[in-house]
This record gives C-alpha cells, structure tokens and sequence, in this order.
C-alpha cells in the first residue's frame, strides 16, 4: 500500500530541484509562486484529486493532498518540500516516507536519492531527466540502470511553482498511468 501511495503522489508533485539551472526547454521552478490556501485539482486514472499549498513551516513547504474514492481508495497525505518544490517528505495515516536529499523529480540530468520508510524500508533510486520544449522525459531506476531495475518511466509538463499539469507514465510491468489537471 505504501509503494502504490507513492506512485499516486509522484503523479501529483514532480518538483525541481534546489539550485536548479534550467537549460533549454525548462523553466525555473519556485514553489513561492503559490499562494497559501492556493488548490489545484486533478483527474488521473485512481481518481479525483485535490492539492492544497499551505505555505512555508519549520519542516519546509506544506502541500495537502487527498484523492475521493471514485476510482479505488480515498486517500490523505501531507507534503513536504524544499523552495524548488522537491519533496523531501510525505506523512499518510500511519506511515511516512523519506528523501533524502530530495525525490530528484525535476533534476535535469542524472541524480541519486535514497528512500525511506516508515517500514524500516530503504532503497536507492537513480533518476535521469531530460527536457525538449516544455515537456519532460524520465526514468527511475533501482540502484543501477538497466532494463532489469527500471521502476517509472514517463513524460509531463508542469508549471512555474513544479505542480503537475499532465502526465503519462508506465510502471516496470508496462501498466501505463495518468494525471491531467483541471483546475
């Protein structure tokens, strides 16, 4: 259950990376572009969602996200992440999840994170991410590249503050995935 929690909010919240420098075809993210009390909605292939920006705390930038049950479980997760929008936290009823440094979501070019879990879970993932005209293409690996690690693999775009705004992707057994935003 956790791991599916995860992917559903990855479809949510691809968000850049502190420092980023955006080379051509990406723009330079900043979650201040929000404005707290700010909600955006979705629709996706598990439901319909919902993503609140709470504004800046002591644990970095909060975003509440909750999913109807229309197509599967409700669901109810906090969000944190750095000025970039890149999540360094997610806390559910009864678990939380990791990254450290951060989920590498928008980081243009090969990056590295370890995940956490409540579980005493951990793993590592490589992520390489390119962009060409707005529209960016990743893929999430465990530990090292190769066919036989792939975990996600996609394309998506996003706006100034690194919120979703479509996004089609595919997990290691080729289920494909998706998330438009309607509001």
């Amino acid at each position: 259950p956790v791991a599916a929690r995860l992917l559903m909010l990855r479809a949510f919240l691809l968000l850049a990376a502190i420092g980023l420098s955006a080379p051509a075809g990406a723009q330079t993210i900043d979650v201040a572009r929000l404005t707290p009390g700010e909600v955006m909605q979705f629709e996706a292939h598990n439901g319909h969602t919902t993503l609140r920006y709470v504004g800046r705390t002591a644990k970095g930038y909060r975003f509440d996200f909750s999913r109807d049950g229309s197509e599967g479980a409700p669901a109810s997760v906090i969000l944190y992440t750095d000025r970039k929008s890149q999540p360094i936290r997610r806390v559910g009823e009864g678990w939380w999840v990791t990254h450290d440094p951060h989920d590498c979501s928008l980081t243009v070019g090969d990056c590295s994170y370890v995940e956490r879990r409540s579980d005493g879970a951990s793993r590592s993932v490589l992520s390489r991410i390119s962009v060409a005209n707005g529209v960016w293409s990743y893929t999430l690996h465990h530990s090292r590249r190769s066919p036989e690690t792939l975990l996600e693999k996609g394309r998506f775009t996003v706006d100034g503050a690194g919120v979703v705004i479509d996004r089609d992707y595919q997990n290691a057994k080729g289920e494909r995935f998706w998330t438009r935003r309607i509001r």
